[in-house]
């Protein structure tokens, strides 16, 4: 019942954010790569790092949308004290609402990267690559389909960190006013970075996309160094920071009184 009711409240902005990111991102590639499959793979390598960077703005949006659903909401309409009356600990609200959210940004991004891969390994194939599509990550020879796979991990955790601290933030206003909160603490944290790269240029701050920066095989010597591996482990990191939300969600909701 809960979980019907969960998607009858997002599935207007989860099937429009799908069909937009990838109509989008289509329109992008099709106009920068597709325009002459002739020209030099150089182009490529420079369009890829800004469309992999770029795609954080259409996921973060989606990811804070969808935090504005599920119990702070029903805190702000006042139907906290009937949806809560349900033979339900206060926690299966809180999990039911971040799985399905969770779930949704990740086939969002899914057929967003997949399209993405599509096209970048279609403009390859048509303009003669050589290295049947490989690429360097890390050092290591790599398939576009592992970069569009890790990058693909990194946007969902990109966008579940988003979606999770701005689900937080309506359940500690009760209002869908978190969003604004969320959206603040956000661009806070942007600000600060900068702020911090530009007067302690030794200090840096995490950023909260993990970059995932292929190179062209052939533009590199042939003897590549060691794989490096904190990709893993920021990967991990940030997986556990994102769970820390819905935990303190829970937390807060347990000890809080519904009107």
């Amino acid at each position: 019942m809960y979980v019907w009711k969960y998607w009858r409240e997002t599935r207007l902005v989860f099937g429009t954010s799908l069909f937009a990111v990838v109509f989008l991102f289509g329109l992008f590639l099709r106009e920068n790569l597709w325009s002459d499959p002739r020209q030099s793979l150089d182009q490529l390598w420079t369009v890829l790092p800004g469309l992999l960077i770029f795609q954080a703005i259409p996921i973060g949006f989606f990811g804070w949308l969808m935090g504005s659903f599920g119990a702070g909401r029903n805190l702000g309409e006042m139907g906290g004290s009937y949806l809560f009356s349900r033979p339900r600990g206060r926690g299966y609200f809180v999990w039911r609402d971040w799985g399905l959210g969770m779930a949704q940004l990740l086939l969002v991004i899914t057929v967003l990267n997949l399209a993405l891969g599509f096209q970048i390994n279609h403009w390859m194939v048509s303009a003669g690559e050589r290295f049947h599509g490989s690429l360097v990550l890390s050092g290591r020879p790599a398939t576009v389909a592992t970069v569009v796979c890790l990058n693909s991990v990194a946007g969902f955790l990109f966008a579940g960190l988003v979606f999770s601290l701005t689900y937080f933030s309506t359940i500690v206003l009760k209002s869908t006013r978190g969003i604004i909160l969320g959206a603040g603490a956000l661009l806070g944290y942007v600000a600060l970075n900068i702020a911090i790269g530009t007067f302690w240029p030794s200090m840096h701050l995490p950023n909260l996309l993990i970059a995932i920066r292929p190179q062209y095989i052939g533009s590199l010597p042939p003897e590549t160094g060691p794989a490096d591996t904190p990709l893993a482990l920021s990967a991990a990191t940030r997986f556990v920071i994102l769970l820390v939300f819905p935990i303190a969600a829970q937390i807060l909701l347990q000890k809080r009184d519904i009107e």
